[in-house]
């Protein structure tokens, strides 16, 4: 037995490991970036809507919870897969010149916002939001003491300035683009709709 452990350690030290330790320690860093990225891949969730819930005070956890769940009740599911996922995004406002919400605003991943009753008197003023069928900006949800609207931000196109190790042709990103910007379109329709359904079932007390 030992004679086999001193072959053995020989053959480690003196063949294997002279011989192929940088293809070892190569393929070893290669299959730790793949389980990492696979983890990475398998972890992730992607989100058919963002919503942003603004408001003056502090931080309010169980309106955030029941703005996912009214929304997700009504929304689309966007990327087909048979499941509506809603993340909400809380935004507390002050009066400080750096306002936080603009740059939801000016955002297109931003569509639909629920903000209290200052926020979004405030904002409609300002020209923001979308007129509804109804004729009316803003939706009234009395079980959440909220107001939600939906802010139209045209989609930005990208091109592969932006990304000097971009894999799409000039031709494949303008198609790219317009298959996004459609979907941009779709999804800003679908949040009006989903808004008036939310102003119908939430205020029947």
């Amino acid at each position: 037995m030992k004679i086999k452990n001193e072959k053995f350690e020989y053959w480690l030290e003196n063949i294997f490991w002279y011989h192929y330790k940088w293809y070892y320690i190569i393929g070893l860093f290669v299959l730790t970036l793949l389980i990492a990225w696979i983890v990475t891949m398998v972890s992730q969730v992607n989100y058919d809507w963002t919503v942003v819930y603004a408001h003056r005070g502090t931080a309010d956890p169980e309106n955030l919870s029941k703005i996912t769940e009214y929304y997700s009740e009504y929304a689309e599911d966007i990327d087909l897969n048979g499941r509506v996922r809603v993340k909400a995004v809380e935004i507390l406002l002050t009066d400080t010149p750096e306002e936080p919400l603009y740059g939801p605003l000016s955002d297109s991943d931003y569509l639909v916002f629920f903000m209290d009753d200052f926020t979004a008197e405030k904002y409609t003023q300002l020209g923001y939001f979308e007129e509804l069928p109804s004729g009316i900006k803003t939706v009234y949800i009395s079980s959440l003491n909220l107001y939600a609207a939906v802010n139209y931000a045209p989609y930005r196109p990208h091109d592969n300035s932006e990304n000097e190790y971009s894999v799409y042709t000039d031709t494949e990103m303008a198609a790219l683009n317009e298959l996004m910007s459609e979907k941009h379109d779709k999804a800003a329709v679908s949040a009006i709709t989903v808004l008036e359904a939310l102003g119908k079932t939430q205020n029947r007390d």
